[in-house]
């Protein structure tokens, strides 16, 4: 897990590069993105990574 402050040079970077719009923006092993706090944002992130793992073949499964 990486943390970027989006007032920094490479979060300002990152900001623009994947066109965030909203904060805390959250990637899944840089493909989904979970974007704010609304709802339950811990366990959106925990579904995709499920859904993640489901995809990845060959990969131990907790």
């Amino acid at each position: 897990m990486r943390i970027v402050d989006p007032q920094s040079l490479g979060g300002l970077w990152k900001v623009l590069r994947h066109r965030i719009r909203r904060f805390p923006t959250f990637f899944v092993d840089g493909g989904e993105k979970v974007v704010g706090w609304n709802g339950d944002p811990d366990g959106a992130v925990r579904r995709a990574l499920a859904r993640r793992a489901a995809l990845v073949p060959g990969e131990a499964r907790a």
